[in-house]
């Protein structure tokens, strides 16, 4: 079901407007479609965990969200602490 879901979507005639199918950007959006869930159901309950005070100070200091990211929430991630 997932490969004609995607050939509908990323093939000729397709809503979205591109034609990836049958090449390796296809092949890796089929992958990457496949197989996110298997990753994020571990990695979930680990991201849940986390304390938010530094995302949400940062917030209040008026960071948007892709910097809160890239400089709050991420290194704190890979630490391992918050």
């Amino acid at each position: 079901m997932a490969g004609l879901t995607l050939l509908a979507l990323y093939g000729p005639g397709g809503p979205v407007g591109i034609d990836v199918a049958f090449t390796r950007t296809g092949l890796l959006l089929t992958l990457l479609f496949v197989t996110l869930p298997f990753v994020v159901r571990p990695v979930q309950p680990v991201l849940l965990a986390f304390d938010t005070e530094m995302e949400e100070a940062a917030a209040s200091l008026g960071a948007r969200s892709l910097r809160i990211f890239r400089q709050a929430t991420h290194p704190s991630r890979l630490r391992g602490s918050s």
